[in-house]
């Protein structure tokens, strides 16, 4: 995911001062992956991520009993700021960053739609009224496919780690997250 410059698309605006919703996107489940794109292989190059398999993600452990869980967050997070936090949300994908690369039109000697951009989303918790960002965790890849290292498929989840300020839309998100589901 590193090397992004842009975003696409723009967030929703926040109800809340000091906290943005951003759009949202879920990962497409596939056997042991999660993954955003993926369809059409033939119209990609040879070359593109669409052509290699994505890590399988790893199954959430239970969270530990009696957990103190936020289930929203207080519309100003500055007294919370670099404290060990737990956040009760659902699990999806922020706003996608691109290279924004111009690409070359396929060739002769090169066919297929060329995949010259790198994609990415961060991975997020929707916590009623705001969203963190998870630092490190998230979709990868290029225009074919973006493959991910969490199951981000909108179920409820916990998320604990260390909160810091992050750049736009997120605002904020947690430093080596560790996520659990809590025992139904």
């Amino acid at each position: 995911m590193g090397g992004a410059t842009g975003t696409v698309p723009a967030p929703l605006p926040s109800a809340l001062p000091g906290l943005s919703v951003p759009e949202r996107f879920m990962a497409t489940r596939v056997g042991k992956e999660a993954h955003l794109g993926g369809k059409h292989p033939e119209h990609w190059a040879s070359r593109c991520a669409i052509h290699s398999p994505c890590t399988p993600f790893k199954q959430l452990p239970h969270c530990t009993p009696n957990l103190s869980v936020l289930d929203r967050l207080p519309s100003s997070l500055a007294e919370l700021e670099g404290q060990t936090i737990a956040v009760r949300g659902s699990l999806s994908l922020g706003s996608m960053v691109t290279t924004a690369v111009a690409c070359r039109a396929p060739t002769r000697l090169h066919p297929g739609k060329n995949c010259c951009n790198a994609l990415g989303a961060q991975a997020i918790i929707h916590a009623g009224n705001g969203a963190v960002g998870l630092d490190g965790l998230g979709c990868g890849g290029d225009e074919s496919r973006q493959c991910c290292d969490v199951p981000a498929f909108g179920q409820t989840v916990v998320a604990a780690g260390r909160l810091r300020r992050s750049a736009e839309p997120v605002q904020r998100e947690l430093l080596e997250p560790m996520l659990c589901v809590e025992a139904t």
